[in-house]
Formats: structure tokens, C-alpha cells, sequence
């Protein structure tokens, strides 16, 4: 995300991938951050408070981009 990538991409890596994989961080680290939820669960509970947080600012949801990055691309991989 530090590089201008959105976050639609980094979830769809992480669905197919895996959390750790997709983020280089150790499966043990992230055990601990989901705490027995399982992680395509976490994952998608936060995707979509992302959208709720942003599907309604400025910019946001009349921009076809931001739309197509952030919600086609991951409910096409769901």
C-alpha cells in the first residue's frame, strides 16, 4: 500500500496466497494478529470496512478506477 497500490490488489494476493505470504510477515505473527478467525474470514471483514469507510467520500465512488481496483477486482476473486 506504501507504493501507491490499492488495497483491492493486496487482498486479492492475500486471498489467493495467503496473509503471510502476501504481506512477507511469518504465519505465526499472523495466528496471533487473527487469533483463531479464520483468515479468508478477517480478510474480507476488513476489505469491507475499507469500502463502508470509503465507498462514500469525495472522489471515491463516482471514480470508475478506485471502483474497479477496489471492489470488481476482489468480488471477482471471492
Amino acid at each position: 500500500m506504501a507504493g501507491g497500490e490499492e488495497l483491492g490488489e493486496a487482498v486479492v494476493r492475500a486471498l489467493r496466497r495467503g496473509i503471510g505470504e502476501a504481506l512477507d510477515v511469518p504465519a505465526r505473527e499472523v495466528a496471533a494478529w487473527l487469533d483463531t478467525v479464520p483468515q479468508r474470514a478477517a480478510l474480507l471483514l476488513y476489505w469491507l470496512r475499507h469500502i463502508l469507510l470509503f465507498i462514500d467520500s469525495e472522489g471515491d465512488h463516482d471514480n470508475p478506477r478506485w471502483f474497479r481496483g477496489n471492489v470488481d477486482r476482489v468480488l471477482v476473486n471471492v
